[in-house]
């Protein structure tokens, strides 16, 4: 199949899974981002790889196959605080992770090292490294704790005070209602109502004013999904083999933030299925 053909289907089919709230804007700049260069395409069209790997490299379909990240390349690795307050670095997107045999993260991880173009360093050198380092990963699995060692990682992993301002900027309410006004006088504020921000501040001052020593990890999330099927029928067809938790009924969420309600007394107030109604 054409990758034009390709890319209209699966546009098509996330339009209509996202009831048709998928903003165009954003969507021709990824389109944009796509056309720049062949790292930027592979990292944005997982299923376009999951659509042709089994074509491309068939011998592949015989490896034992294991819960995999999918979508795995050079840039969908970060750091984040762990249980103990220790900075970890590894794979931090999970949003496209399901079976498959194992190899397919470990050549779509090397295509993804070839293609970003590094310098100093040869294709055969490349893969080696990345085969080793998996290797070794399940000799002796253990997080890689960057307060303790990785030096030269951490120089790179860790972000400056001027990133964060950056980061943190793009969640500003003022910024984002401005924004808003901007588009809406323009006739063209197709985006959901609701303010992310907004939303987001309520739950960090739960956080800092919950008064709990040490350091805690909380998953925060809506109640309910953004698909069409009921979540029970999603883990059947996709991940039969794990234990479904009691009251998983409609579009309730796979993910769970129960840990949050129970210490932070956190409630979800917006839900994915009217998010375009919402104020």
């Amino acid at each position: 199949m054409h990758i034009k053909r390709s890319a209209d289907r699966y546009e098509a089919w996330l339009r209509k899974q996202l009831n048709g709230d998928l903003d165009e804007d954003d969507l021709a700049e990824k389109h944009d981002k796509m056309a720049k260069d062949a790292f930027q395409f592979l990292r944005a069209t997982y299923w376009r790889w999951a659509e042709t790997i089994d074509k491309a490299c068939p011998e592949l379909k015989r490896g034992p196959q294991v819960l995999s990240v999918g979508d795995i390349h050079i840039e969908n690795f970060g750091t984040w605080r762990d249980a103990e307050g220790r900075l970890v670095w590894g794979v931090n997107d999970y949003d496209e992770a399901a079976r498959m045999p194992y190899v397919h993260d470990i050549v779509r991880l090397a295509t993804s090292a070839v293609l970003a173009g590094a310098t100093g360093i040869t294709r055969q050198a490349i893969c080696e490294a990345i085969l080793a380092g998996y290797q070794q990963g399940l000799k002796e699995p253990r997080p890689i704790v960057l307060d303790r060692e990785y030096e030269e990682l951490r120089k790179v992993a860790v972000v400056s005070e001027s990133e964060r301002k950056d980061f943190w900027r793009k969640f500003d309410p003022a910024r984002i209602e401005a924004e808003r006004k901007k588009r809406e006088k323009k006739g063209d504020d197709k985006r959901p109502k609701v303010r992310p921000a907004h939303a987001m501040r309520d739950r960090y001052r739960k956080a800092l004013e919950a008064g709990r020593p040490g350091h805690e990890a909380y998953i925060i999330a809506a109640a309910d999904t953004i698909m069409q099927t009921p979540s029970a029928e999603l883990m059947r067809n996709h991940f039969p083999d794990t234990p479904l938790r009691e009251g998983l009924t409609g579009h309730a969420s796979l993910i769970s933030s129960d840990k949050a309600r129970r210490l932070l007394g956190y409630e979800p107030r917006h839900s994915w299925r009217n998010v375009n109604q919402e104020g």
